[in-house]
C-alpha cells in the first residue's frame, strides 16, 4: 500500500535527497556507476533466508562489499542503500480470491476480507553508487593479485574468462565484468546466476539525482525513515 506523507515531511525529504545527491556530484568523478546487488535464496537454510530480512546482516554484507570495492578498484566513493522487498498476500472475499484493485473498485467491506500469510516479505537487495574507476592504472603491469584473480573469473557478458575477452570494445563492459566478478565473491550473492548483479553507467548530474530519488522511494511511498535506507555506516556520505 502506498501512503501519502505530509507536505512538511516531503519537503524535508527533498532537502535530504538534494544533500545526498550534491555530495556525490561535488566529487566530480565521472562516470559514476550504479550497482544493484540481489541476494540469492537458492540453497539457503531457513536461518540464512531469515538473515536476508535482517538489517544488521545486510549491513555486515555491505561492509564486505564496500571493503572489496575499495581494495580492488581504489574508488574514492562508495555509497550504500538498502531496499526492502514488499511482500504480497492473497486475499479472499466470500470464498473468491480478490486483488487490491478489486477491493477498491468494488468498494468491498474490509471487515469481510480474509488474508493469507504474507509471502516474500522483508528481504533486502542493495543499491550502490561508486565513483569512477581508473582502468589504466588498475591494468598497468604488473597487475596486482586481486585484479589478477578477477581476470580469471567468468565474464557476465560473454561467458568465458574475462582475460580471454580482451580487447574489450567498450571500457564500461570491462568495468561491468570486473565489478560483477568482485561482488559475486560475497556469500550472499549467487556466483553463477547471471541476473544478481546489474551495473549502470551514470554520465551526468541528472542521472545521479534520478538514482538517489529512486533509492529513497520507500520514504515517499511507504513512510520509511531515510536512515533505514541509506547505510551511513558503510558509506562515504558526511555524517553531520
Amino acid at each position: 500500500m502506498t501512503v501519502k506523507i505530509p507536505k512538511e515531511e516531503a519537503n524535508i525529504l527533498k532537502e535530504i535527497e538534494n544533500n545526498l545527491s550534491n555530495q556525490i556530484i561535488e566529487l566530480d568523478s565521472y562516470p559514476y556507476f550504479f550497482i544493484t546487488a540481489t541476494y540469492t535464496i537458492r540453497n539457503k537454510t531457513p536461518l540464512e533466508l531469515e538473515n536476508l530480512k535482517r538489517l544488521n546482516h545486510i549491513s555486515a554484507t555491505h561492509r564486505l562489499i564496500r571493503r572489496k570495492l575499495k581494495e580492488h578498484f581504489k574508488v574514492d566513493m562508495v555509497q550504500m542503500f538498502q531496499e526492502r522487498h514488499q511482500g504480497y498476500q492473497e486475499k479472499w472475499h466470500q470464498g473468491e480470491k480478490v486483488s487490491d484493485r478489486d477491493i477498491e473498485n468494488l468498494l468491498l467491506d474490509l471487515s469481510n476480507i480474509q488474508s493469507d500469510e504474507m509471502l516474500n516479505n522483508g528481504r533486502y537487495h542493495s543499491n550502490i553508487i561508486i565513483s569512477s574507476i581508473d582502468l589504466e592504472n588498475l591494468l598497468e603491469p604488473p597487475v596486482n593479485t586481486k585484479i589478477g584473480k578477477l581476470l580469471q573469473k567468468q565474464s557476465s557478458l560473454f561467458g568465458i574468462p574475462i582475460r580471454n575477452c580482451f580487447p574489450y570494445h567498450n571500457e564500461d563492459d570491462l568495468i561491468t565484468d570486473l565489478l560483477d566478478a568482485c561482488i559475486r565473491e560475497i556469500d550472499d550473492i549467487d556466483n553463477k546466476y547471471g541476473k544478481h548483479i546489474n551495473v549502470e553507467v551514470m554520465e551526468d548530474e541528472k542521472h545521479i539525482r534520478n538514482k538517489v530519488h529512486y533509492c529513497l522511494k520507500d520514504c515517499r511511498n511507504q513512510g520509511t525513515d531515510f536512515t533505514q535506507i541509506v547505510d551511513f555506516a558503510n558509506s562515504d556520505f558526511l555524517k553531520e
